[in-house]
């Protein structure tokens, strides 16, 4: 199980599950590439901010990702940032990133070829973190 250039943001699950990913009983590592997993609640008021193995964390394998597994420091040029959004709070959230947000050119330069965001933008050369690229 792969995921690259998504944002999984702002979300709430109901009671104390977990609202951002969590990878339990997979198997293989399940692994983020170029991923903003960020500002995700439950209903009972537990941050699920970072990617969370519920058994192992060792089944969550991030990099270049903000931020990387809860309990893990593995993966190369992962971090742990406001991803800087333009407006989470609209209804419904604008998650694109702003200019000076620390996703900008952060993505896996080696990772597979994506060659456009979500709203049909060229990615260019120096990728962004995230389903968003400011720039090309």
């Amino acid at each position: 199980y792969e995921f690259d250039f998504d944002t999984i943001a702002g979300n709430i699950a109901t009671g104390a599950f977990v609202a951002g990913v969590q990878c339990n009983n997979v198997g293989a590592p399940v692994v983020f590439d170029s991923d903003i997993v960020y500002d995700n609640s439950n209903s009972s008021g537990t941050a699920s901010t970072q990617l969370t193995a519920f058994v192992d964390t060792s089944q969550c394998a991030p990099a270049y990702s903000d931020p990387p597994c809860s309990g893990s420091a593995t993966g190369s040029g992962n971090f742990d940032a406001d991803p800087s959004f333009v407006d989470p709070g609209d209804v419904p959230g604008n998650f694109h990133i702003q200019a000076g947000s620390p996703c900008v050119g952060a993505a896996d330069p080696s990772s597979p070829s994506v060659t456009v965001d979500f709203d049909g933008d060229p990615r260019g050369s120096s990728r962004d973190v995230g389903a968003d690229q400011v720039g090309p």
